[in-house]
């Protein structure tokens, strides 16, 4: 719990907190904290404790919603063998899902899975039958495909390409290389990006 708190929080979840309540105000005591110091104060309970609870509040509350199956691999109703093999199914696509779209796959399979999504999951529509599952945030795809033309007007403009801290022509390749589905570069284009902007915002008040 302190390193989700002092760490996981902080680190990561922050950006998107950020970026949340720049368009809603968010009502919640999330990191109130009177709420941490309770947290700190609870007794110690078993690791699915939170899902036994949930489901077993929805049995007593509503039981019919027990025959939903979920994404969670939770609910469902049918014969035992066949609700096992559903449960198992569904647990692979959302775990196919996340290589698929989250960077779950080691760093050095990247490349190579970038150029068959290119040339066969991507054309064949086969990512249809999985995406959904689990991610709903699609950046690699979306820097490739949809928001290419922008990826490009940013990245590869005479402003971002003339920083004396970005290697111009390696820029240039891995911009390049990812929106023709080359290689997998989300993450140099995501820092890249994000360095731009807030140089462009913070330092020179212009976008």
């Amino acid at each position: 719990m302190s390193f989700l708190l002092q760490g996981a929080i902080p680190w990561w979840w922050n950006s998107f907190v950020a970026l949340e309540t720049s368009q809603i105000e968010i009502r919640s005591p999330f990191l109130d904290n009177d709420l941490i110091r309770i947290l700190y104060r609870a007794p110690e309970l078993p690791k699915n404790f939170g899902i036994k609870f949930e489901l077993d509040l929805i049995a007593r509350c509503m039981p019919e919603l027990l025959q939903v199956p979920t994404t969670g691999t939770h609910g469902g109703k049918g014969i035992k063998p066949l609700a096992e093999i559903r449960r198992v199914f569904i647990l692979s696509k959302m775990l196919i899902d996340k290589a698929y779209n989250h960077e779950e796959l080691p760093y050095n399979l990247t490349h190579y899975f970038a150029r068959l999504d290119k040339k066969i999951i991507t054309t064949l529509h086969l990512d249809r039958l999985i995406s959904g599952h689990s991610e709903f945030r699609r950046y690699r795809r979306w820097y490739r495909d949809e928001l290419s033309d922008y990826i490009k007007e940013i990245l590869l403009s005479e402003k971002t390409l003339s920083r004396p801290y970005w290697n111009r022509q390696g820029l240039i390749r891995v911009v390049n290389d990812h929106i023709k589905g080359k290689g997998n570069y989300l993450r140099e284009i995501r820092k890249v990006l994000q360095i731009e902007l807030l140089h462009r915002v913070i330092m020179e008040r212009t976008y």
